[in-house]
C-alpha cells in the first residue's frame, strides 16, 4: 500500500515536471508562447501551462475591462498581463498564475498572469 502511494506520489511530480517543457506536447505550431513576457518582465511560460480560450471564456465589459474564464472560475486581466497582437493563429490564449498547494504536488489558479491576443489585421 505504502509503495503505491509513493509511486502515485512520483507520477504526480514527474507529470508536473513535464508541463513547463515547451516541447512536450510535439507540436511545434504554437511553440510560438516560448519568451513572451508581460509586462513586469514575468514568463507567460510554455505551451503546457498557456491554452486557447474557448468560445465565451473571454468578456469584455462596457467600460473595456476583460475577465477570462479557467477551469470554471472568471479572473480579471490587469493590463500588465495583456499582450496585444501576441497570437500569430488567431485565438486568444491564456496562461493562468497557478499557486502550489499539498506541498507542490496539486496547484490552483490564482490569477492570470498572460492574456495573449490575436494579431489585428
Amino acid at each position: 500500500m505504502i509503495r503505491q502511494g509513493l509511486f502515485a506520489i512520483s507520477l504526480l511530480a514527474c507529470t508536473r515536471a513535464v508541463a513547463h517543457d515547451l516541447h512536450a506536447d510535439a507540436d511545434p505550431a504554437n511553440d510560438w508562447i516560448q519568451g513572451l513576457t508581460n509586462s513586469e518582465k514575468a514568463l507567460c511560460c510554455g505551451t503546457n501551462d498557456c491554452y486557447p480560450l474557448h468560445s465565451g471564456a473571454l468578456r469584455i465589459s462596457a467600460d473595456g475591462e476583460l475577465t477570462v474564464q479557467v477551469e470554471g472560475a472568471w479572473y480579471p486581466v490587469l493590463e500588465p498581463y495583456l499582450l496585444r497582437d501576441a497570437s500569430p493563429d488567431g485565438r486568444a490564449w491564456v496562461c493562468p498564475r497557478m499557486k502550489s498547494t499539498a506541498g507542490g504536488y496539486a496547484y490552483s489558479v490564482q490569477s492570470v498572469r498572460c492574456l495573449l491576443l490575436p494579431m489585428v489585421m
